[in-house]
């Protein structure tokens, strides 16, 4: 008995142990993060990623070395993929704002990059704002973006905090989109994040996922789709109503503007940011995550950069914390976009980023290679495909435990049983594009649902495990 009320007194304790934001654990735990970000550069089979290069700026540790190999990356690959889409005519908004953002997050002077498209030569920043002239016409004929309001919000942001003053038509269509609360299902990046086994996603997080999805012939899949599909597909994935994301990145970006000397302030741009304000407010949980454990990281990014303080022992900094500590953030995107908010910046600081005298001892452990050795001991896996018409279809097979669902997927379909899938690259990582010789198309408004027993998955088709028996089931479905 004595023994029983001593370890609950224990317990009480560890309970209610304060916060401690200066202490070496919570150092330690945001170098670790760090150091996971920076490691991520290393895997050869992922494209340069400008939301990793971005956050790893941002941070107060760096390893310049290795950073600029990575931004000589982003210059030679991404630079040629997003050359190419603008040559065919694809909307790019969304790349083209985030691959700014990384450049000037890393002092490069953005007046001497070029594209070069039919054989004319100009700046990156001006195929940004003329491809934000395209998404605002197309918002006034259609009464959206070509693209969606998370990439148009990034390309606010990218153009502020660059120094080039916002068209204030531009401007006001992102304005307005809050006011008449147009930003919502389907205007952000979460489809795969949640719904489609694309990582970082959660069943409560919302938006669609808008996927910056790289273009070069070998990142794409053998039959090129619109930039414009993939384009409103991977900066994030997720998928429900608020769009928290694009609130997120909305918020940022009129932020920039009200900061900005250039910028006629209005009522209009002062309730806006009220709005959004109290919608990442009011998406609040009890344990302390805003929208869910894979939103609140930009959700955090807003408040702080709208003027918010957001305390570190705040509930929504200790959720992110713990999610560090439970290895919550595997997907290099989940982390690059919660690395920033525990370190209590925003994309805003970017705008006075100087590159002088940086911290440069963020160096890697030598990792000794580890052996996989696959389970013996398999478990049952019912599949169920439901096409947009007609009955669904079942299948069976049984993987060995812990194996990850697109193996899984694999191993189906190597049974030759009928079950085909294809599958595509994003910054978030593989998703679901064609099943059984069916295409969910973006611009249909139809995605790839994917759940476990009912339960929309919280992790990406390579993330996701398969520990226990289960059904999972794949709907073609639109939004």
């Amino acid at each position: 008995m004595y023994t029983l009320y001593i370890v609950s007194g224990l317990l009480a304790l560890v309970a209610s142990k304060p916060c401690d934001p200066v202490g070496s654990e919570h150092s330690e735990l945001l170098l670790s993060l760090n150091k996971k970000l920076l490691r991520s550069l290393e895997d050869q089979e992922t494209p340069p990623n400008p939301s990793v290069h971005l956050s790893l700026r941002l941070s107060t540790h760096h390893n310049l070395g290795k950073e600029s190999d990575h931004l000589n990356a982003l210059k030679t690959d991404l630079h040629n993929d997003i050359e190419s889409s603008l040559a065919n005519s694809q909307p790019v908004v969304g790349l083209l704002a985030l691959y700014t953002l990384a450049l000037k997050a890393s002092c490069y002077d953005l007046n001497t990059l070029t594209f070069t498209v039919n054989q004319r030569s100009e700046t990156l920043l001006t195929h940004l704002k003329r491809q934000m002239a395209l998404e605002k016409e197309h918002i006034t004929f259609s009464h959206r973006p070509l693209t969606n309001y998370y990439q148009y919000s990034l390309g606010v942001l990218a153009l502020c905090v660059s120094g080039v003053r916002v068209n204030s038509h531009v401007s006001k269509k992102l304005i307005g989109a809050v006011d008449n609360g147009h930003i919502k299902h389907g205007d952000s990046d979460c489809i795969g994040k949640c719904d489609q086994g694309y990582p970082g996603a959660s069943p409560n997080s919302d938006s669609v996922f808008l996927q910056l999805k790289h273009i070069s012939s070998h990142w794409l899949p053998p039959i090129r789709f619109s930039i414009g599909d993939f384009m409103e597909m991977m900066l994030n994935p997720c998928f429900i109503c608020l769009s928290l994301d694009t609130f997120a990145m909305a918020g940022m970006a009129l932020q920039c503007l009200k900061e900005s000397d250039t910028q006629v302030q209005d009522a209009s741009l002062d309730k806006a940011l009220g709005i959004i304000k109290q919608k990442l407010l009011d998406s609040r949980r009890a344990d302390g995550h805003i929208g869910n454990e894979f939103s609140t990281g930009l959700a955090v990014q807003a408040l702080l950069a709208m003027g918010r303080q957001v305390q570190e022992c705040s509930t929504s900094m200790e959720a992110m914390r713990s999610d560090v500590r439970k290895g919550t953030y595997l997907n290099p995107m989940a982390m690059s976009q919660t690395l920033p908010a525990l370190q209590q910046k925003t994309y805003l600081q970017v705008k006075g980023k100087q590159c002088r005298n940086e911290d440069d001892n963020l160096v890697l452990e030598t990792r000794k290679p580890v052996m996989v050795l696959q389970s013996n001991t398999k478990v049952a896996l019912k599949l169920e495909v439901v096409k947009s018409h007609g009955a669904p279809d079942v299948y069976s097979v049984d993987v060995p435990t812990g194996t990850s669902l697109v193996y899984a997927l694999e191993l189906l379909q190597k049974k030759n049983i009928g079950f085909t899938f294809e599958k595509e690259t994003s910054l978030w990582g593989p998703f679901l594009s064609v099943v059984n010789g069916e295409r969910a198309r973006q611009t249909d408004r139809r995605y790839w649902r994917l759940s476990s027993d009912g339960n929309a998955l919280s992790q990406g088709i390579k993330d996701f495990k398969i520990e226990t028996a289960q059904q999972i089931t794949i709907e073609n479905t639109s939004y």
